[in-house]
């Protein structure tokens, strides 16, 4: 889920901040506030309406998920893991993105699966 793959990212980012000499480092207490923060939440369900279902698309940060709308037509809102219709155009995903592999995989997934992707920086665009 979502919430498993950011509390792994931050467990991760805690023990490599920490380091090998952890006694001598101080805890980097935002990374712990996150952790602590997560921690009170639990993970959403796949299926939030009848139509609107949770649609993990990771690689552009950790963790990242759209929204698939199961209606006439199959509709993505797929955040920065389709950040623009040139992105789309160009099969280019997020310059920036977490993982790049994940990246690629999610961005395929919803050129295959919709109709209509809504991306995260630009107009809806049908997809043909």
């Amino acid at each position: 889920t979502a919430r498993s793959a950011v509390i792994a990212h931050l467990t991760e980012a805690l023990e490599e901040a920490q380091g090998p000499d952890a006694e001598t480092r101080p805890v980097p207490t935002e990374i712990e506030e996150d952790l602590v923060l997560v921690d009170r939440t639990e993970a959403a369900p796949d299926r939030l309406t009848p139509t609107v279902h949770l649609f993990p698309c990771p690689g552009p940060t950790i963790g990242s998920c759209g929204l698939l709308l199961a209606l006439a037509k199959t509709v993505i809102i797929a955040g920065d893991a389709v950040l623009t219709r040139d992105h789309f155009t160009n099969n280019r995903v997020y310059e920036r993105c977490a993982d790049p592999a994940q990246s690629r995989a999610s961005f395929a997934e919803i050129a295959e699966l919709a109709d209509i992707i809504i991306p995260g920086h630009d107009n809806l665009i049908v997809a043909l």
